[in-house]
């Protein structure tokens, strides 16, 4: 009788982040059963000159639960500890991957409360872009640059999609789309992605429809809609938007691809 093989067994993790006197410590336990990353216990505090402010319980092993960054691979600290909005007291970030092909990126930001003495948690959904610091204004408050993942299998395969860039704030304890307040970003979007249109039509079997989409969402919200839609219909009269073999119900080509793509806007928040 062949003897069953040994089980994998867990290895305990710990990531430990300081600025000042706020401490962020994630413990977890790993294990990679033929290769594939398993996460469990996974546990996050938060002190404030030692004494415990936040102590979270995360999840238990699932098929979409959550791996810190260092555990998934990516190279990059799970915690980050710094001001997310300018009050003078420090903030914490625990970022996390869900795994899968192509998916997904979150976060959970802790915000302090003065009022109770503890830290506030929310939760982000990057999905397949994640998200990266800047400051953008140079006032020393960061803004966090994404990409908007509602457009991601839109109107066309993931591969031939693009996301219209998202820029949002911390404020209140809450995360606010401020995309709108950063014209210059969403023009530089634009033109990158109209200049990824232009060499997708000359590519054979070239496929623009994602492209042209994230493209008029830019042109929103920078407030030229106009021209944007004036730019998509002379594509659909030169054949861009039909894609042989891929014109379906979910993803439309020619004139009906322009129809879905206004109520796609709309329902978005783009078109108001």
């Amino acid at each position: 009788m062949a003897a069953s093989s040994a089980p994998v067994p867990w290895h305990a993790k710990r990531e430990v982040t300081q600025r000042g006197n706020v401490r962020g410590e994630l413990s977890y336990q790993t294990r990679r059963p033929q290769g594939l990353l398993q996460v469990r216990a996974v546990r996050l505090r938060i002190l404030v000159s030692g004494t415990v402010r936040r102590a979270d319980r995360l999840t238990t092993t699932c098929t979409y639960c959550p791996q810190p960054l260092g555990a998934a691979g990516f190279g990059q600290k799970s915690l980050t500890i710094r001001d997310l909005d300018g009050d003078g007291r420090l903030d914490v970030v625990a970022d996390f991957y869900t795994g899968g092909a192509h998916c997904c990126f979150y976060s959970l930001l802790y915000g302090y409360r003065p009022a109770t003495n503890r830290f506030a948690r929310i939760r982000q959904e990057w999905g397949d872009p994640g998200y990266r610091f800047v400051d953008y204004d140079h006032d020393g408050v960061p803004e966090l640059r994404s990409g908007d993942d509602r457009f991601a299998y839109a109107f066309t395969c993931y591969a031939c999609s693009a996301l219209p860039v998202q820029i949002w704030r911390y404020r209140g304890g809450a995360l606010v789309d401020v995309t709108r307040s950063f014209p210059v970003q969403v023009r530089h979007d634009a033109g990158a992605l109209w200049s990824g249109y232009l060499r997708e039509r000359r590519r054979s079997g070239g496929d623009v429809r994602g492209i042209l989409a994230a493209y008029i969402a830019d042109k929103y919200l920078l407030r030229a809609q106009a021209d944007g839609w004036r730019r998509l219909r002379q594509a659909n009269a030169r054949g861009d938007l039909h894609t042989a073999g891929g014109c379906f119900s979910f993803t439309p080509c020619d004139g009906r691809y322009l129809a879905k793509l206004a109520r796609f806007l709309k329902r978005t928040g783009y078109s108001r």
